[in-house]
């Protein structure tokens, strides 16, 4: 396992690139809030620069029945309006671990498209890269609500239910940067003249659940 000293004991190659991983987390009063992470595109006139438009990787579905891995090419986080300014900056990622795969036959045209109030974009259904394979093995959370007529087992006394273990989305990003970080595909965010940022874990662990 990678401690905060030796993620800090990476040095940045000044020819490689970054990206930002954000974590989009919505507020949400009466639901639990869809958390999903973000990876902007560059800028091709600026390679500094981090474009609106990006990669969406998250998991779908619900607690009663289950979720599925998904992954939304082309989103518009400056078009999705569930966030609201939730957009949180989480770490770097190496561009070595983002190289398009050149196999890919991929369109637009032969994938569903997401709704423009949500970012819009096309849902992909291939991971390409290194980055995506490695969000695509942390297993997307199963069934962890019980339908009322699944509650009571046989001799259990009526009216106590069994605790069960909440997984859902929140979850599931929490594990996957915990992954990541321990693969060393995560870096902490350095900013110029002010040295290494917190360590990815700690930071996802700031966000509150809800």
């Amino acid at each position: 396992m990678v401690d905060q000293r030796e993620l800090q004991s990476v040095e940045k190659d000044p020819r490689q690139l970054y990206r930002t991983l954000h974590v989009l987390a919505p507020p949400s009063r009466l639901f639990a809030a869809h958390w999903s992470l973000f990876l902007p595109d560059l800028n091709n006139d600026d390679l500094k620069q981090e474009s609106s438009t990006g990669t969406r990787i998250h998991v779908v579905g619900d607690r009663l029945s289950e979720f599925r891995f998904e992954i939304v090419r082309g989103y518009d986080s400056q078009k999705d309006r569930s966030p609201q300014g939730r957009i949180f900056a989480l770490a770097s990622v190496p561009q070595q671990y983002l190289q398009p795969c050149q196999a890919s036959s991929e369109s637009p045209r032969d994938c569903q498209s997401k709704d423009e109030d949500e970012g819009g974009g096309f849902i992909s259904e291939e991971a390409r890269d290194p980055f995506e394979i490695a969000c695509s093995h942390v297993e997307a959370p199963g069934p962890s609500l019980n339908r009322v007529s699944q509650h009571q087992t046989a001799g259990e006394r009526p009216g106590r239910r069994p605790k069960f273990e909440v997984k859902d989305c929140q979850r599931w990003v929490r594990q996957v940067i915990h992954s990541l970080v321990e693969k060393e595909m995560l870096l902490p965010i350095v900013m110029e003249n002010e040295g290494s940022g917190e360590d990815p874990r700690h930071m996802i662990q700031a966000i509150p659940m809800h």
